[in-house]
């Protein structure tokens, strides 16, 4: 899938919440091949992305989603 801001190649991922360290739930996108527990730390070193969102926007736990890591967009399918 192509950016719709910037055109270039997104990656194909999903976003799921973790619990950050001060016990708040942080949504963050992890490429599909993604296992283990996550911290801040290895969602980043997989290549991942934590964003500062801290609500609970998803019934479920993970949702595919798209990330542009050149521009910083996720888009994210609703249905």
């Amino acid at each position: 899938m192509n950016c719709p801001v910037c055109g270039k190649e997104m990656e194909q991922g999903t976003c799921r919440f973790y619990h950050g360290r001060a016990g708040d739930r942080r949504l963050a996108w992890v490429p599909l091949d993604f296992k283990g527990i996550m911290t801040k730390g290895r969602i980043e070193q997989s290549g991942g992305v934590v964003t500062p969102v801290h609500s609970t926007i998803f019934d479920n736990e993970e949702q595919i989603s798209y990330c542009c890591k050149d521009c910083g967009k996720i888009v994210i399918d609703v249905r």
